[in-house]
């Protein structure tokens, strides 16, 4: 076994791909083990817990199993009380794993990172830190070291030269990624990939992320990138999206299958070593393999080749252009008092001739906030009736949506409805925050509870939530009041036009109906919803709320090809994509695509034009160009309804 064993290995991935296991976190908090228990310990504590996980993941077809010590360091265990016990919780994670191995699996030591926080130093010691992890990791009997979701350049090297100087066991080195192919910490792991290798790792790699687009992205890049001399061998361990909050408990709804669709887009890019993190399960596992048996490994040089290919064709498609899309030709709405521009959000009827219109635009996660303001005035120009601003949606860092919406307003002349949510501030900075945003001109704003810090892949990143989406309603009505949470009464009140989110996906609505109630009960005075592909459930939202008396803009985002679709119902929270709705656009062309997306969306405004009070856009890639596609759809269903309404009314 070991050393000998993880060799065996090395060369087995030179000839094909080898599936690895699916999380362990995952595993134990479905088992019913608390989030903030320290599963390391259960190595000790409930080790047969700990074997009949491994022992899934080996009958679901996996070919190596890591060790349940991805947090067993010293740093990591301290608020635990068991700093002193790293040793015997890696010899006994890595029996563990063996005996339930054996022949038929290889096993690896997990070694994660330190836990650093952000700004934090790297500790002097971080070798040794390491280090004891991976002498016991050796002696309890592993056969390679997977030294995981790395952060950044001190911890990557102290982390290599530990495996190297304390034991001869292979050793695979994988980077945490996020969007772009960074690290949380901003380390391009195509730096950290080749420092890696010179430092004497023998495999590098992926995991983690918000879901197994962006880890494929990320290693698609790193080939195609060519920034390796030879056959380098690479592993990729992507999360199953992201959670949802489902009955109190933290739920990943990515399929298996697509995980198994993502999993052989990995092997086309030349990966060898593929499983899954953050969410993966053995039966993901079970689908993966599946995908995979059999699989040759893709010399690198090949899917370089393919993948440069793939992208020259993109841009070609990309230059000729679509079809010009015509725009009235407007100017910008002239900037009247901003409660006026803002009367829609309160009175908007079902059947106007003139359609409500809310566009959303992402903030910059950058600088330059050029794009947006361009996209705003375009907007404007055809007749959009407010520009809805995020607030870091997904726990990602962008530019403030209050400095964004107040630029809207004075570039474009149209009413920002501002996004706030409750994870970032305390009362405090909140209710600071609502103050600013009014004296900027800010008239609008969306409450949300925010998502949790935990899935933007900003390590040492916490949630506040010393309120949540109700409390935000409340203070933002009592703010309309005069009256600030906590604080002296303002001296003038706020006049805030007030929105709430609204999901009708979901395997009840009556849920969610309740909390709208409790919403509107508290001074909501709009409703967003999210995009809702099931017409029969868009109008029983609509009936059942029909008592409220608040206008309700339905989400609209149009799917453009299978894998689109594919990747909007497995890693973005909250939407459902039909199976017919994937049907229709599988195997389909760029275009033919794009038209069968728009023409869908026509179809669900056209079915809900007698009960929807107006419509929010949510382009694809955040493009302009696509939302003006949509309003051009829109309109199309008002041309033939809205003269008919007219007449029914008349008669």
């Amino acid at each position: 076994m070991g050393a000998e064993r993880g060799r065996e290995l090395i060369e087995l991935l030179r000839e094909r791909v080898v599936v690895g296991d699916g999380a362990t976190g995952t595993m134990f908090y479905r088992s019913g083990v608390p989030l903030d228990a320290c599963y390391e310990a259960l190595n000790l504590e409930r080790p047969e817990l700990v074997k009949s996980i491994h022992r899934q993941y080996v009958v679901a077809g996996a070919e190596l199993i890591e060790t349940n010590t991805f947090g067993a360091n010293r740093l990591r265990l301290e608020p635990h009380g068991l700093a002193d016990r790293v040793a015997p919780l890696c010899r006994a994670g890595a029996r563990l794993a063996r005996a339930v191995a054996g022949d038929r699996a290889f096993v690896a030591g997990s070694v994660g990172p330190l836990g650093r926080r952000p700004g934090e130093e790297c500790p002097a010691d971080a070798e040794q830190i390491f280090g004891t992890a991976m002498e016991a990791l050796a002696e309890g009997g592993v056969d390679l070291l997977v030294v995981e979701t790395l952060l950044d350049r001190d911890e990557l090297r102290a982390a290599v030269r530990a495996a190297r100087s304390r034991t001869e066991l292979p050793l695979v080195v994988q980077f945490a990624v996020t969007e772009g192919g960074y690290t949380p910490r901003g380390l391009a792991i195509a730096d950290a990939a080749r420092e890696a290798l010179e430092l004497g790792a023998d495999v590098v790699g992926a995991n983690c992320g918000k879901g197994p687009r962006e880890v494929c992205e990320a290693v698609e890049e790193l080939v195609r990138a060519g920034l390796f001399d030879g056959d380098v061998l690479l592993s990729a361990f992507p999360n199953a999206g992201q959670p949802e909050l489902l009955g109190g408990r933290y739920i990943y709804v990515t399929t298996p299958e697509y995980m198994a669709a993502a999993a052989s887009r990995l092997a086309d890019a030349g990966v060898r070593l593929i499983g899954g993190c953050c969410g993966t399960t053995p039966a993901d596992i079970a689908a993966m393999r599946r995908a995979l048996r059999g699989r040759s490994a893709v010399p690198l040089e090949s899917a370089r080749d393919r993948l440069r290919r793939e992208r020259r064709a993109r841009a070609r498609e990309l230059q000729a252009g679509p079809r010009p899309i015509e725009v009235p030709s407007r100017a910008p709405r002239a900037v009247a008092p901003a409660l006026e521009r803002l009367r829609f959000l309160r009175e908007a009827r079902p059947g106007s001739a003139d359609p409500a219109i809310i566009v959303e635009l992402d903030p910059p996660k950058d600088l330059d906030v050029g794009r947006v303001i361009d996209g705003a005035q375009r907007l404007a120009a055809a007749g959009a009736s407010a520009i809805t601003i995020g607030d870091s949606p997904l726990a990602v860092t962008r530019m403030s949506a209050v400095a964004v919406g107040h630029l809207v307003q004075e570039a474009a002349g149209l009413p920002a409805i501002v996004h706030v949510g409750c994870r970032d501030r305390n009362l405090i900075g909140t209710q600071g925050l609502l103050m600013g945003a009014h004296a900027l001109g800010i008239r609008a704003v969306l409450g949300v509870t925010g998502d949790p810090a935990s899935i933007g892949g900003q390590p040492g990143a916490s949630s506040v939530y010393d309120t949540n989406s109700f409390g935000l309603v409340g203070m933002l009505a009592a703010m309309n009041r005069g009256e600030p949470v906590g604080a002296q009464p303002l001296a003038q009140r706020t006049a805030f036009t007030i929105g709430v989110a609204f999901n009708p996906n979901g395997l009840r609505i009556t849920g969610q109906l309740r909390r709208l109630r409790k919403k509107v009960g508290l001074g909501a005075h709009f409703v967003l919803t999210q995009p809702c592909y099931d017409v029969a459930r868009v109008r029983e939202m609509y009936a059942a709320a029909e008592e409220l008396g608040v206008p309700i803009f339905l989400g609209l985002l149009p799917l453009f090809n299978e894998r689109m679709a594919a990747f909007v119902h497995n890693e973005v929270p909250g939407i459902d994509v039909p199976e017919e709705v994937s049907a229709e656009l599988r195997g389909l062309g760029r275009e033919e695509g794009r038209e069968r997306g728009l023409a869908r969306i026509e179809r669900i405004v056209d079915a809900v034009w007698d009960v929807a009070h107006g419509f929010y856009v949510i382009p694809p890639f955040n493009s302009p160009r696509h939302a003006l596609a949509v309003m051009e759809r829109i309109r199309a269903v008002a041309r033939r309804r809205a003269p008919r309404e007219r007449e029914a009314r008349t008669a």
